[in-house]
């Protein structure tokens, strides 16, 4: 899990040194009723309701999401290995790399959704990468038009303007702590998937 910075501030902020700022807001997860709107609004976008639904399912990165190419996805053992991220450069140019950390780097458990949702979805595949751009399928897509497109579903939706860091602790949360996830092996998923993204 990216690391917060925490200050002190001083009760009174005109006594003593002025407290830095802390680098990173605090997290804000979508409660129950606003996951389930998010939910019922991406349903209705074709292009991108697999890609958010996936994302919701798996708590990636959006680097690592948008770097996802079939030969990462392993349909009988159910399983996706993140071994690579899509970088920020100069003049919205994304560049393949290294995963955040070497932790990173990891083979994951998918929910039984996302298995049958990327079976189906690699059947009519026409690119190496599993969410390739909508228009240009020969590149992955651009995470800075994922994070864009989510900003776009959120104010369609009526729901607050959170961050993808926070998109993708959601689902875990709600899986963990208020029974969006029922099953047994859903929740142990949800409480591994907490546990590797603390490590990384």
């Amino acid at each position: 899990m990216d690391a917060v910075q925490a200050h002190i501030i001083p009760k009174n902020p005109t006594e003593g040194p002025t407290a830095p700022r802390p680098n990173y807001k605090p997290k804000r997860i979508l409660n129950e009723q606003e996951l389930d709107t998010f939910m019922e609004v991406i349903r209705q976008d074709e292009v991108w309701y697999e890609f958010f639904y996936t994302e919701l399912m798996t708590g990636l990165r959006w680097g690592e999401i948008c770097g996802l190419m079939w030969k990462d996805f392993d349909e009988k053992k159910g399983t996706l290995k993140v071994c690579r991220t899509l970088h920020s450069k100069k003049m919205g140019v994304f560049a393949l790399g290294d995963t955040k950390t070497s932790k990173g780097t990891r083979t994951i458990i998918l929910p039984p959704s996302i298995v049958e949702l990327l079976r189906q979805r690699k059947k009519r595949a026409i690119s190496q990468w599993i969410f390739p751009h909508p228009t240009s399928p020969e590149l992955p897509a651009n995470p800075d038009s994922a994070y864009r497109h989510m900003k776009t579903l959120l104010q369609r939706a009526g729901l607050p303007s959170i961050r993808f860091h926070d998109l993708r602790h959601t689902f875990a949360t709600h899986a963990l702590t208020s029974g969006v996830c029922r099953s047994r092996p859903a929740v142990s998923w949800a409480a591994s998937w907490k546990i590797s993204s603390e490590r990384s």
